[in-house]
């Protein structure tokens, strides 16, 4: 099974070294800014944030048709993984909360 996000060991390097324009290291950075990435990486701290204060939702999926979840799952990132799921049984629950609410 193939996927678009691979996990691999990022070597750091400086783009004034190799004539890169530091905008390209922005455009890097910002692609990698999103829950999916966060999850395959298993970077809980920025999947954290994302989620907690930017509002970013875990319960859609990505361009692919892939979860956070599924990309944590795939790439065994159980303590990311286990996040995930509280937070979308926090999730459901406060849906099944707001639905009782209105009948």
């Amino acid at each position: 099974m193939s996927s678009e996000i691979e996990v691999v060991e990022e070597i750091q390097s400086n783009p004034k070294e190799n004539g890169e324009s530091s905008s390209k290291g922005i455009e890097e950075e910002s692609l990698k800014n999103d829950v999916y990435t966060a999850a395959a990486y298993g970077d809980l701290e920025k999947l954290h944030r994302l989620v907690e204060c930017e509002g970013s939702s875990v319960s859609e999926p990505d361009a692919l048709g892939y979860y956070a979840l599924q990309w944590s799952a795939l790439n065994n990132r159980v303590a990311v993984a286990q996040y995930l799921i509280e937070v979308l049984c926090h999730f459901t629950n406060c849906l099944l909360i707001a639905k009782l609410d209105l009948n």
